[in-house]
């Protein structure tokens, strides 16, 4: 290593991935923008991915490899990572990801002339275990759109492995939750989620290639990955609302199942709650008052025909058979709020 600090510090966990882990450390080694420390932890691997590492590591010494004797976990490797990084931006990479060459050149550029943003994303692809392919996963740009699917949605904030933050974002939300495996990354936005000078952003280019197989962390079981998640976003709307929320108002956000009448008359009007408190508490402008108005409104058709959720608003079941464009919600949301104007 070079005795100046580099710009980046890239951290990566591996654990057995024997498979994929050369492509991952490849995609990292090949950026257009070199100025980085590589910091590969490795998780008490059985494979041959400590091996593959090392070999990268003696050609290259811009990697700083380190070997955990037990498996600790994503979020305690991840904050070994931080612990020993050196570099003004931290990025965030998996092992059975590809970063495509111009990922740091374009997040550090973001960065520089956003001082505002602290956490930077990007949209992805979702590829299959043999690298086809599948899907691109847009996630939103607007920060408080960001900041409200924080609350309610699995997967609207960030992709983490995506990741480009500020390395002093750890001196005051602090590491990792290392009792948090398999969504660690979630409790950390929710920590975040408090402090409105943190804007959360991403760009809207596609940097990376996330690997969809049976033995990523996405397949973990339904209670680490939807039970234990919903929780959190709970309590971190109890805090915001100062009340007692039952998790049912956040698994129903996006899980759309049935509901009895008593349930919808609840959380339908809760949601809309927060839209007001959030509105106001951050100072949404009008678009972004329609951007997240229309999330709510999407929402709202799967558990009622006909009800009432304000004196000036009816939801009515037939709407999704439309499938109305955006252009649709952003009007009903802007009439919306000017009849109720707010």
């Amino acid at each position: 290593m070079s005795s100046k600090e580099p710009l980046i510090s890239v951290i990566m966990s591996v654990y057995n991935r024997e498979e994929y882990v050369a492509e991952a450390v490849e995609s990292i080694l090949g950026q257009t923008l070199a100025d980085f420390e590589f910091i590969i932890v490795d998780d008490g691997s059985t494979d041959r991915s400590v091996e593959i590492v090392q070999q990268y590591a003696g050609q290259d010494q811009r990697i700083r490899f380190i070997l955990n004797k037990t498996n600790l976990g994503l979020p305690a490797c991840r904050n070994i990572g931080i612990k020993n990084a050196l570099g003004k931006y931290l990025a965030l990479m998996d092992s059975d990801d590809v970063s495509l060459p111009e990922r740091f050149e374009g997040q550090t550029a973001y960065l520089d002339e956003h001082p505002q943003v602290w956490v930077l994303g990007t949209r992805v692809m979702k590829i299959n275990a043999q690298g086809q392919p599948l899907k691109e996963w847009k996630l939103p740009e607007n920060q408080y759109v960001i900041k409200w699917n924080s609350i309610f949605r699995n997967a609207g904030v960030v992709c983490n492995p995506s990741v480009m933050l500020r390395r002093e974002l750890f001196t005051l939300v602090s590491e990792y939750d290392e009792s948090a495996k398999s969504y660690e990354d979630l409790e950390l936005w929710t920590r975040v989620f408090n402090f409105t000078e943190f804007w959360i952003r991403n760009l809207p280019e596609i940097l990376l290639l996330y690997r969809v197989h049976d033995d990523s962390i996405s397949g973990g079981n339904a209670y680490d990955l939807h039970s234990k998640p919903n929780e959190i976003r709970a309590n971190l709307l109890s805090t915001f609302l100062q009340r007692k929320v039952d998790v049912i108002a956040i698994s129903a956000y996006e899980s759309r199942q049935p509901l009895n009448m008593a349930d919808v008359n609840n959380i339908i009007p809760l949601w809309f709650e927060t839209y007001r408190k959030f509105s106001r508490d951050f100072h949404l402008s009008r678009k972004e008052k329609c951007m997240i108005y229309q999330e709510i409104l999407k929402r709202t058709p799967a558990y009622t025909s006909l009800i009432p959720f304000s004196k000036n608003m009816w939801v009515i079941s037939f709407l999704p058979l439309l499938q109305p464009t955006h252009v649709f919600w952003m009007t009903l949301a802007r009439i919306y709020n000017l009849l109720s104007e707010i």
